[in-house]
């Protein structure tokens, strides 16, 4: 027994899908147009833009009715126009573009960023490519700051790393240089005692001889000569001595006391060669015969 043909569709019916269809579109064209990203439907027969959305229009600066069917290599939004074939090449080896980093230039010449996807859908008039671009300009010169700051900070930790290095340097070359000052402060010091001490013995001796021939009752001109050899030995002895207080202020074995003591009347001897100095100042040289100090 046959079944009986299915019934044609009212009208009412086929009226309610069109209107579901109809909606449908409408919410697809809304979407669409309110999508944040740049949105752009392509043929990928021959490459010409069939339909923008109001982002792309905004970014790129062109009006819809002059990127319209024409293909984006002649508006030249591409800055390398390479990126183009390499975008087709991953479409036919799988079908879509994920997350691709590309260069757009925009109606008056400025560079964007892009973030772009891309996928190959049929509409009922041949394949299509849909690419979808996320604007990362502003993300991307952040970025490129950071990564500046990021040398930059590099830069100076680097010149800070090397002043240290000299400084530690310097410390090291100052240390040294402090440690053979003192290394040879110690020898003059030493030099100076040691010095101090092998003069006085001979100059002890002179003047013990000089005082023994005063004492033996020598006159004239042979004790005139004698008083001259024991006021400068006396001169010279001071010196000595004087030169062996250094060495010890030198070594730090001299301290310093403060005292009160009774006033006493310096010796005639003491003042003997002061007077003897000041007298040859005046006169100048002594003749033939005299000792001459300098």
């Amino acid at each position: 027994m046959d079944s009986d043909p299915c019934p044609a569709p009212s009208d009412a019916i086929q009226d309610q899908a069109a209107r579901e269809i109809e909606a449908c579109r409408a919410k697809a064209a809304i979407l669409f147009e309110e999508t944040p990203a740049s949105l752009m439907l392509t043929s990928e027969r021959d490459g010409c833009i069939l339909e923008v959305n109001e982002t792309f229009i905004r970014l790129s600066g062109f009006a819809r009715d002059e990127v319209v069917g024409r293909r984006y290599e002649e508006l030249g939004l591409l800055r390398d126009p390479e990126d183009a074939a390499r975008l087709q090449r991953q479409i036919d080896e799988h079908g879509a573009v994920r997350n691709a980093e590309v260069e757009w230039r925009s109606r008056d010449g400025a560079i964007l960023t892009g973030m772009t996807s891309a996928i190959r859908i049929d509409l009922g008039q041949g394949p299509c490519i849909l690419s979808l671009t996320a604007d990362i300009t502003e993300r991307k010169r952040t970025e490129q700051e950071l990564q500046q700051a990021k040398r930059e900070v590099e830069q100076a930790n680097e010149r800070i790393r090397e002043l240290n290095r000299r400084l530690r340097e310097s410390l090291a070359e100052s240390r040294e240089l402090a440690a053979a000052a003192r290394a040879a402060s110690r020898a003059r010091s030493e030099f100076f005692a040691s010095m101090s001490h092998e003069l006085l013995t001979p100059m002890n001796g002179v003047l013990g001889m000089t005082e023994l021939l005063l004492g033996e009752g020598s006159t004239g001109a042979q004790r005139e000569l004698l008083e001259t050899v024991r006021s400068s030995g006396l001169e010279m002895l001071g010196m000595v001595n004087a030169l062996l207080q250094y060495s010890k202020t030198e070594a730090g074995k001299v301290t310093a006391e403060s005292r009160t003591v009774a006033r006493v009347e310096l010796p005639a001897e003491l003042l003997e060669p002061v007077d003897a100095a000041r007298h040859r100042d005046e006169s100048g040289p002594v003749s033939q015969g005299r000792v001459l100090l300098v």
